[in-house]
């Protein structure tokens, strides 16, 4: 085992602690567990641990309220894996939203897990990498000058959307995503990219996260639940920002995966 490099683990699950133990001290990783939340506060100060892995609702553990402690309360951006008995479109969203860096429902294959948090810890240690990474382009839009796109008005250093004029409230993830649509505007972005752009580093969870943020999107940007003049569907890829400055055909599209 690797000193230094142990994962914290908070769950009273014996069988995934069992097996995540085992794949993890394979690829030298030590593992902590904590059954409570207070347990798990004291210990992430003592250990320090590279990755925290938490159950979102068991009896005292709480991961919502780790991820809001963490972020806002110690300022401590050490990654955070939360898991989910069962996939809810609500805690996915709001988990993503207090910081966490990946939601799972169970049941969580211990070798994806642990490629995950192998993939966290490789993105932590190399930086933003090449200049073509997703999150450098939604960075680099955020500069103090308005961007256009029929009745919306997008702010960038402000992190402030207008729709025909009157200012609309997006979540900081939804904001991103919707800054990277525009990036690629009339191109069709896969969710798999999307999940990359607002995240940082390749992900394979759950893509229906993306689904939900892009509903949530539509619901403050589009004329009517029924009209979609803006984001466009791609079947069996993700989405599109409508280009307005240029007509797109079906036939046409260029994907961004």
């Amino acid at each position: 085992m690797v000193n230094g490099n142990d994962i914290l683990l908070i769950s009273t699950d014996q069988s995934l602690i069992k097996t995540l133990r085992y794949r993890l001290e394979e690829v030298g990783y030590g593992l902590e567990t904590a059954s409570h939340y207070k347990e798990a506060v004291e210990l992430i100060k003592v250990k320090k641990p590279v990755t925290i892995i938490s159950e979102i609702h068991a009896p005292e553990i709480d991961g919502m309220d780790l991820c809001r402690h963490m972020r806002y309360e110690e300022k401590n951006w050490t990654p955070i894996i939360l898991l989910s008995d069962h996939f809810h479109e609500l805690d996915a969203v709001l988990g993503l939203e207090l910081g966490a860096d990946a939601y799972y429902a169970k049941p969580v294959h211990s070798k994806k897990l642990v490629a995950k948090i192998k993939a966290i810890l490789r993105r932590a240690q190399v930086g933003l990498g090449e200049s073509k990474n997703p999150a450098e382009v939604v960075s680099y839009q955020k500069k103090n000058r308005k961007l256009t796109i029929g009745d919306i008005d997008i702010f960038p250093d402000s992190y402030t959307v207008y729709y025909k004029k009157e200012p609309i409230e997006l979540t900081q993830k939804e904001f991103e995503i919707l800054m990277f649509l525009y990036e690629y505007r009339g191109k069709a972005v896969s969710r798999k990219k999307l999940l990359t752009a607002i995240r940082g580093y390749e992900e394979t969870g759950d893509h229906r996260i993306i689904d939900v943020f892009i509903n949530r999107i539509r619901s403050k940007i589009e004329p009517s639940h029924s009209e979609k003049k803006y984001i466009k569907t791609v079947r069996n890829v993700g989405y599109m920002l409508q280009d307005m400055s240029s007509k797109v055909l079906s036939f046409g599209w260029v994907v961004i995966i």
